[in-house]
């Protein structure tokens, strides 16, 4: 039972080991498919390279690509790739997460690696005749479902020789479908790669301004070993430099040196599309902060706008009960100068204002106005700097000059020489009450007094409405407005209600 409970406690160590591991360095667990030979790592970094150090990269086969070749200088990171996903295989097949956002591999049954020097003077072994040993084996138990990691095939013997030795072993071995990783200097090979439709030709970047390898990937791009610029950087005579390069100018073949110009030309174009890509990503950058700005400020106008609307129903809230005590006031006056004085009070509560508009016109006293703010007309009898005393329905009131307008004095009508015919029946009321009633039930109600009031030729009635919150009388008005039928409008007077009635004369 010990033995039993020792070994289910390991299992569960190791597996909270594997995941803290893989937490602590942004890892995942692999995903495994079978129905191609897709691979695909993304944001891969080699585990034992220091983690501020190391650079990532993505790696990845199309079904029915078989080879991943790897190009580019001595030192560039060749070696490194290849450990890398060769790394990645084995942890994943032995149930270990792998330092990269998302990897997919096919299941493999068996890997072989071929990878480093393994000449051995006991065995007779130069470095060449160890890597032929090496993949003979590997040849004769390849298969579909097998990975092989093949580093620098073909190298120790004669360049010729070795690049076709290495071009016929890769064919030998993407026939079998066998999922292949290896490097290479050769051009010869580099050439089969780029013609043979299931291989990926790619390289290790190297930056020629520094003379430096940059170990970024670059999938779909064949490098160059540029062993001059290092041997030049490492202070080589210059002239046997020029004499290198005159020896492989005249040993390249044309079609090695468009091959080599087409590999400079697809660096430019990939470069170009990465500096492209980096304007996108700063673009996005940027509509991203625009955006954020832009909600930011949003949700400050609405905090803004929801005080200055508290503030503002304060302030009405404020007047309303002003208004409220002067018509209370009012109510308990008996003399006629009193409410009249109390009307000027609540002329006063005025609506808050952001700012105070200028009157439009020039007023002077003896102009005949319409007051806006009460629906009314009078004559102006004073004029004190923005005010004015108006002289309306015999009742003077002071008002400010841009709630005014100019406006055509009304001539008094003719006496007519006929007695009129049509009287107002005796029966029919000459005032309605709706105090009390809501906005609808008024309206209601208004509409078929007016209706009856037509019918009775009645040419002027009193609607009692109350000053209450103002609601009633503002729908009464906008529907008198409407009226075909009605000549005028305004409020009462002193004697017929003030502003809690409205007088309406028809036509």
């Amino acid at each position: 039972a010990l033995e039993s409970d020792l070994e289910t406690i390991t299992k569960i160590d190791s597996l909270l080991a594997r995941s803290k591991w893989a937490y602590r360095y942004d890892g995942c667990v692999p995903v495994f498919q079978q129905r191609d030979s897709r691979l695909q790592i993304n944001n891969a970094r080699h585990p034992l390279i220091d983690e501020k150090k190391v650079v990532a990269n993505d790696y990845a086969l199309k079904p029915e690509q078989y080879c991943l070749m790897v190009s580019g200088p001595n030192m560039g990171g060749k070696t490194v790739t290849l450990k890398t996903i060769g790394l990645f295989v084995a942890l994943s097949h032995a149930g270990f997460p792998v330092l990269a956002h998302e990897a997919l591999f096919p299941w493999f049954e068996s890997m072989w690696f071929d990878i480093g020097d393994h000449q051995s003077i006991e065995q007779n072994l130069s470095t060449f005749s160890s890597h032929m040993s090496k993949i003979a084996t590997i040849c004769e138990h390849a298969k579909d479902k097998t990975f092989l990691l093949l580093d620098e095939i073909g190298n120790g013997t004669d360049p010729n020789e070795g690049a076709s030795l290495a071009s016929a072993i890769l064919e030998y071995l993407i026939a079998k479908k066998a999922t292949i990783i290896t490097s290479t200097h050769y051009e010869q090979v580099k050439a089969f790669g780029t013609s043979n439709p299931h291989t990926l030709v790619s390289s290790v970047e190297f930056d020629l301004e520094i003379l430096k390898p940059t170990y970024r990937y670059l999938p779909g791009i064949s490098g160059g070993s540029f062993a001059f610029s290092i041997a030049k950087d490492l202070s080589l005579d210059e002239k046997i430099i020029d004499r290198a390069i005159e020896f492989k100018e005249s040993q390249m073949k044309e079609s090695d040196k468009a091959l080599e110009r087409l590999e400079i030309e697809q660096k430019k174009v990939m470069q170009e599309k990465e500096r492209f890509d980096q304007l996108i990503k700063d673009a996005h950058d940027l509509q991203k902060k625009a955006e954020a700005e832009r909600q930011k400020w949003e949700r400050k106008y609405e905090q803004l706008q929801a005080e200055y609307e508290q503030r503002i129903e304060e302030m009405l809230e404020e007047k309303r009960e002003e208004a409220r005590s002067i018509i209370k006031s009012m109510q308990s006056n008996a003399k006629v100068h009193e409410q009249i004085d109390s009307l000027h009070q609540i002329n006063q509560l005025a609506p808050v204002q952001k700012e105070e508009k200028q009157a439009k016109e020039d007023f002077k006293v003896g102009d005949y106005v319409h007051i806006s703010s009460l629906n009314s007309h009078g004559e102006i009898i004073e004029i004190r700097k923005k005010q004015a005393t108006v002289l309306s329905n015999g009742m003077k009131m002071n008002v400010k000059l841009n709630t005014l307008s100019k406006i055509e004095r009304p001539r008094p009508k003719p006496v007519p020489t006929k007695a009129r015919v049509d009287k107002v029946s005796t029966r029919f009321p000459l005032e309605l009450n709706l105090i009390g009633m809501r906005v609808e039930e008024g309206l209601q109600a208004l509409d078929h007094y007016l209706d009856q009031a037509i019918v009775h030729k009645a040419i002027s009635v009193r609607i009692i409405h109350g000053m209450g919150t103002g609601k009633l009388r503002a729908a009464i008005w906008n529907d008198l407005k409407k009226r075909s039928t009605v000549k005028s409008f305004q409020a009462g007077g002193p004697q017929e209600g003030g502003l809690g009635a409205t007088i309406v004369n028809f036509k």
